[in-house]
């Protein structure tokens, strides 16, 4: 509300004096323009005006206090008032930056101060505030100083009351800059900015208005971005974009020609922005973005504050820190399955020991930079890199990439800031840090790592982005890409290798290592501070690591293993060819109780090798990939969902070209019947009396004979026609009823046929 000025020495009261508030301009009596408008300056500035210091009793002011309805805090002053006359000649801003291109000049306030200090400085250098308060000598002072002066009354009395609101501070009587915005924060004016059109200062009323031009408020700079992003595209102009605008958000009134066309009639041009005003106000604000709120202290870090030797803040123990950072590879790859599908560009996580920039571990993956993928790099950091680097194809020694956690691990907001992510690492004993917002400095040594990555093995391979956009006229990447994300591991690694051990170091040399004899190269460096003891202790569990680092799949126990679920899937998929087991789990009666009712299992898995997985189960157990195909298990997940995804469509493919000559095959063979049918019908109908149904089924064996007959006679070149078989009893004779007294006479006659 105020600020006590004076307290009684008695403590009988005291003197506050009120904040001034910020009232909107009072209503002006005077009806004429020049009148009018001076009327309305004078009024804008009675928002600034200071009330006369008030005498509150003490017995009053601790009543106030003991019900709440007023509190006491220490006194604070504004930022710029801490600045010193030098510092202000200067230019020299409230945040101890200087810009000599703002439009802000603190030589201009202090100018002003010592203008606004000539004025009231004999009083203030004869009487304190105790003498112009409780000795009321406020307004007879005011009024000797005005005829002076020559000035007004009012204006010594507000400067008195500015001095005392101050309590005496020298900086009291600069301007109200803290009413002025951040630095960085969109301006909005009461008027409208820039110079004035000289035409219009001869004019009066309404025509100076329509000259002097429209002021945009916020409500129309909204209006005009939203206008710029709808109708504003590559093949419209700014003027058809700006037209379309007006049309939309500032329509007058609709007028319809012959009753039948409307028409829209746009606002008058005073009472709406120009093409001008579109161009600068249409394009996204900057004021939204995180960039433009912090431009003052991120732009000053970026560009202008000096940088700070890395030698300074370095520490002379391996892995007492490391920095960690995820940027995306400057590559295209194609999918193991078919090297004419192309992939999303993948992205890759480094941790960065702090003392020697020793790379200690590294994931890359096609996942999106997460706390996920920083927590798989930081398990890259205690795995065994031999076994990591045999699995690729790259033979290395112990020596050659070591496997070490650090004790404090520094990152952004994306890479390690998340409750899992917390947990772990305080679970794992690892102490975390955040790197400032829209800070790259803060967290060089890994950015720089990036950029030796990228140079070194990234842009070296075909289909690379070069870390920029496509050129116009350009080739495609995607036409040139053809390296799978295997392969690009291989060299990303040898670069790794070749940074740690080869690369020289010279400047990391202290002298105690000069005098050991140690090679300038990381690899030497960190030996020997092994060998000396300049080595924090590593904070490691790896169990641990795995249980919480590994992101976690839904898999299924069946009696031959354990199978993982589609996590595209909404229906519980299965992904083919992917069971895992392991000798330990067959000596267990797991398997046994799943062949007659299957489990549901979580399974830890390596998005980039499919070799191996675990569960946990008394601790974490690893289970490995039951395959014939060695190649399977070098292969990461997406390329595995995307071989399952083109099998599925080739599968479909096939099921249709499989319908399609099922169908053939039935049509085709039903028309072979229907000629065979029509066939026999013709040689029926040639005989005299229709065979029944003994002579059909009977004789099959002389039938046979014939049959084998003519094929041979065939084969030997003759008359190929089969003879036709000796009738028998059966066909000349009708015995009608089979019954059993008929049986037997059918018996006797085929004994006395064949005496």
């Amino acid at each position: 509300m105020g600020r006590i000025v004076c307290v009684v020495p008695d403590g009988s009261a005291i003197w506050r004096i009120n904040y001034p508030e910020s009232r909107p301009p009072t209503k002006s009596r005077r009806s004429r323009s020049k009148g009018k408008a001076k009327a309305l300056v004078e009024s804008k500035a009675a928002k600034h005006h200071i009330m006369a210091p008030r005498r509150v009793k003490a017995e009053e002011f601790r009543n106030e206090l003991n019900s709440g309805r007023l509190s006491v805090i220490q006194a604070g002053f504004p930022p710029y008032w801490s600045l010193r006359d030098d510092e202000l000649e200067a230019n020299v801003r409230p945040d101890q930056l200087v810009r000599p291109y703002s439009r802000a000049k603190p030589s201009e306030w202090l100018k002003q101060r010592v203008r606004l200090d000539a004025l009231i400085h004999e009083i203030i250098a004869d009487y304190d505030i105790f003498a112009l308060t409780e000795g009321g000598l406020e307004r007879e002072q005011a009024e000797k100083q005005a005829l002076l002066k020559k000035v007004p009354v009012d204006k010594i009395r507000q400067l008195l009351r500015r001095h005392m609101l101050g309590l005496g501070h020298r900086n009291a009587l600069l301007p109200h800059l803290d009413a002025c915005g951040e630095l960085g924060a969109e301006k909005y004016c009461a008027t409208k900015p820039g110079k004035s059109n000289l035409a219009a200062k001869n004019e009066e009323g309404a025509k100076r208005i329509k000259l002097r031009g429209y002021n945009v408020k916020p409500i129309d700079r909204q209006w005009l971005r939203e206008g710029y992003k709808k109708y504003k595209k590559p093949d419209v102009s700014m003027e058809e974009a700006f037209h379309l605008t007006m049309e939309e958000y500032y329509p007058a009134k609709i007028e319809y020609v012959n009753s039948r066309k409307p028409k829209i009639v746009l606002k008058r041009a005073s009472e709406r922005p120009t093409q001008t005003q579109f161009e600068t106000h249409g394009p996204e604000s900057r004021a939204d973005r995180p960039s433009r709120i912090n431009l003052g202290e991120a732009h000053f870090d970026g560009h202008q504050r000096p940088i700070r030797h890395a030698g300074f803040d370095r520490a002379n123990i391996f892995g007492l820190r490391a920095f960690i950072d995820s940027s995306s590879e400057d590559q295209t790859l194609v999918s193991a399955a078919s090297l004419l599908q192309t992939l999303p560009s993948s992205n890759r996580t480094l941790v960065v020991e702090d003392s020697t920039e020793y790379i200690l571990g590294l994931y890359s993956g096609h996942e999106s930079s997460s706390s996920l993928t920083g927590l798989l790099a930081l398990l890259n950091c205690v795995e065994d890199h031999v076994a990591f680097c045999s699995e690729i194809g790259v033979s290395i020694e112990p020596d050659d990439w070591f496997s070490f956690m650090p004790k404090k691990v520094k990152g952004d907001n994306g890479d390690i800031k998340q409750d899992d992510s917390i947990m772990t690492l305080e679970a794992s004993e690892i102490s975390n840090a955040y790197a400032k917002i829209f800070s790259p400095l803060s967290k060089d040594k890994v950015e720089k790592k990036h950029r030796y990555l990228q140079r070194k093995a990234d842009h070296r391979n075909d289909g690379s982005t070069r870390g920029r956009q496509r050129k116009r006229g350009e080739r495609r990447r995607e036409e040139d890409a053809c390296r799978t994300h295997r392969q690009n591991l291989v060299h990303i690694v040898k670069a790794i290798l070749q940074h740690n051990n080869h690369e020289p170091v010279p400047h990391l040399l202290t002298m105690e290592m000069r005098q050991d004899g140690v090679l300038p190269t990381r690899k030497a460096i960190v030996l020997w501070k092994i060998e000396k003891g300049y080595l924090a202790s590593s904070p490691a569990n790896l169990d641990l690591l795995r249980a919480h680092c590994l992101p976690r799949l839904s898999g299924v126990i069946h009696g031959d293993g354990i199978h993982l679920r589609d996590p595209r899937s909404t229906t519980g998929e299965l992904i083919p060819g992917l069971v895992y087991s392991a000798n330990w789990l067959y000596e267990t009666d797991i398997l046994t109780h799943a062949r007659k009712r299957v489990a549901n299992i979580d399974v830890a898995i390596n998005p980039s090798r499919l070799g191996c997985v675990y569960i946990q189960l008394n601790g974490m157990k690893e289970l490995s990939l039951k395959t014939r195909d060695p190649q399977l298990k070098e292969l990461s997940l997406v390329d595995w969902l995307t071989i399952c995804s083109i099998d599925k469509y080739s599968a479909y493919i096939t099921a249709r070209l499989r319908d399609e000559v099922e169908a053939e095959r039935v049509v085709s063979n039903h028309k072979t019947n229907q000629q065979a049918r029509r066939a026999k019908q013709e040689e029926q109908e040639k005989l005299p009396k229709r065979p029944s149904k003994k002579a059909i089924s009977g004789n099959k064996r002389a039938a046979r004979k014939s049959e084998l007959e003519a094929k041979m006679n065939r084969a030997l070149g003759l008359d190929s026609a089969p003879p036709v078989p000796e009738p028998s009893i059966d066909d000349l004779v009708d015995f009608g009823d089979d019954s059993s007294s008929q049986t037997k006479r059918h018996q006797e006659l085929r004994d006395s046929w064949r005496q």
